[in-house]
């Protein structure tokens, strides 16, 4: 039904969005890229883009391209600052970069603005790890240093 209305209507911006969404779920990641760029492309600034900055942010950052995969979503957080598939993506590929305090303060977000029924157990155990890797050593009586 997406692809027909762009058919009609290329220009579709909330069907492209859409469509984005769904092959990003199903992982056609190719055509995933390519709706989510004209998204972009033909609304930049628009609230609504975010979530096709998202998409683009985690695809790019699943591809190997973190800096440009965080830029992406870092757009996207400036259209809509608590977007929460942008905040969740945002602690996952800084997390992976090691930024740990850049984790945990996109999760922390997250789980506030986090949608009602979102099962957020992962996001909290994931938020805990980035916690512990921040934690400063403790030593023990001999001077030993204990993780």
């Amino acid at each position: 039904a997406l692809e027909r209305r762009l058919g009609r209507d290329s220009s579709d911006h909330a069907a492209l969005v859409e469509l984005g969404h769904a092959y990003l779920a199903s992982g056609q990641l190719d055509r995933a890229t390519a709706v989510n760029f004209k998204a972009v492309q033909l609304r930049p600034r628009a609230r609504e883009t975010a979530e096709a900055y998202a998409h683009l942010g985690m695809i790019l950052a699943y591809q190997g391209e973190d800096s440009v995969g965080l830029h992406a979503i870092d757009e996207a957080l400036l259209l809509r600052p608590d977007l929460p598939e942008a905040l969740l993506f945002r602690g996952m590929i800084t997390f992976s970069g090691q930024d740990y305090p850049g984790a945990i303060t996109a999760w922390t977000r997250y789980l506030e603005v986090a949608p009602t029924g979102a099962d957020t157990n992962h996001v909290h155990a994931l938020l805990q790890a980035a916690r512990q890797m921040t934690a400063p050593p403790v030593s023990g009586p001999s001077g030993r240093i204990f993780n």
